[in-house]
């Protein structure tokens, strides 16, 4: 799995890496390791916007892992 990074546009959010949680708002870029368990949720009362990108030269390369045993590759 590759790196992400998320960059926050708009709304209040909390993100999830690994055991670690953080609140973050317009303006704030957080770093997801690659293979890093990551959740984005969505706390504040309205729209959340971001954006997002992966550390690779190709979406075809993108491939996430769930818990459950599940993979979605792009």
């Amino acid at each position: 799995m590759q790196a992400e990074v998320y960059h926050f546009i708009s709304g209040t959010c909390t993100v999830r890496v690994n055991d670690e949680l953080f609140t973050v708002s317009a303006g704030d870029t957080v770093f997801v390791p690659g293979s890093a368990w990551h959740e984005i949720t969505n706390v504040g009362n309205g729209l959340a916007q971001l954006f997002y990108c992966f550390a690779t030269a190709s979406f075809d390369q993108v491939e996430y892992h769930y818990p459950d045993g599940t993979t979605w590759k792009a």
